[in-house]
């Protein structure tokens, strides 16, 4: 079989949270897309999805948000709720239906509750503590059952805001760590440059996670603990992007995968993931308490 080289199969996926990376989607060279061309069929679909991690995985229950196409690995194994679709014919469809819409109206008592603050309230309410530890055993094994809440309100606001950070981590504003601005403007972009992994202060079993060396330039101190506290896939957004930065090679193949973001666009992004996991933080302790009516 011949397959032609199209740039229109250009993508510009999520590998990792806060990682992007580009993909050739083409359905001849990928094994299992699954419903992604019905959720993502264009590079252009800008598509909202809550990525939770599917039952039966090791870990603890996590989530998070994209719009554009994911890797089946962003958590460690993905299942994607989106909150449009698109048919055959390319038409875009919501995937919340009027009749799940009419049910959470009735059961939250609020006549002009829109599918979109239903989408935020859900991912809220993935995000609430007390829901992961009180229903652990069911994520284990089942996919999440949304319950009906009474401080559903609070929960459809910090819910959007959430989807807002997580989605367009780009337009966030960098956490100010003063040690790595004083000496940042004093540096070439060569000094900035990242050639091998960066890693937390201290020695090999005893690391100090609040001192990050970016390399033997710089070194950035008093990282708050809410950045490191916040995981998804196993690690802070802090700790994705240090790995991701970083330049790779495979064994077995020889080949390189190396960062195109020069230093300064590495540090913003370090800077922009402490942000995120310390908002992140401070939103899911600002849930109210999980006053559950009854269950979905």
């Amino acid at each position: 079989m011949l397959a032609e080289f199209d740039t229109n199969h250009i993508r510009l996926g999520q590998y990792r949270p806060l990682c992007f990376q580009y993909c050739y989607y083409d359905p001849y060279f990928i094994d299992a897309r699954m419903q992604t061309h019905r959720v993502w069929p264009h590079s252009t679909s800008n598509n909202p999805a809550i990525c939770t991690l599917l039952p039966g995985s090791p870990q603890e229950f996590n989530v998070w948000a994209t719009n554009v196409l994911p890797d089946y690995h962003v958590l460690l194994a993905t299942q994607c709720f989106p909150l449009y679709c698109y048919d055959d014919q390319g038409k875009r469809y919501d995937n919340i239906s009027d009749a799940t819409l009419q049910y959470w109206r009735h059961a939250l008592q609020s006549k002009t509750l829109s599918k979109e603050q239903l989408f935020g309230y859900v991912y809220a309410v993935l995000h609430h503590p007390k829901y992961r530890q009180e229903f652990a055993g069911n994520l284990k094994r089942e996919l999440p059952r949304i319950p009906v809440l009474s401080a559903w309100q609070s929960f459809c606001d910090i819910g959007e805001q959430l989807l807002n950070m997580h989605i367009h981590y780009d337009q966030v504003k960098p956490y100010e760590l003063k040690t790595a601005e004083l000496f940042l403007h004093e540096l070439s972009e060569q000094q900035l440059a990242v050639r091998r992994p960066m890693r937390f202060g201290g020695k090999a079993g005893h690391r100090d996670k609040r001192i990050l060396v970016y390399n033997e330039h710089l070194t950035y101190n008093n990282i708050p603990p809410q950045a490191i506290e916040h995981q998804v896939n196993g690690k802070s957004l802090l700790e994705w992007v240090m790995e991701r930065s970083a330049p790779t090679k495979d064994k077995e193949s020889g080949l390189s995968n190396t960062p195109v973001m020069s230093g300064k666009e590495i540090h913003r992004l370090l800077c922009q993931a402490i942000t995120i996991g310390v908002e992140t933080t401070r939103l899911m302790n600002e849930l109210h308490e999980l006053q559950i009516k009854h269950k979905h």
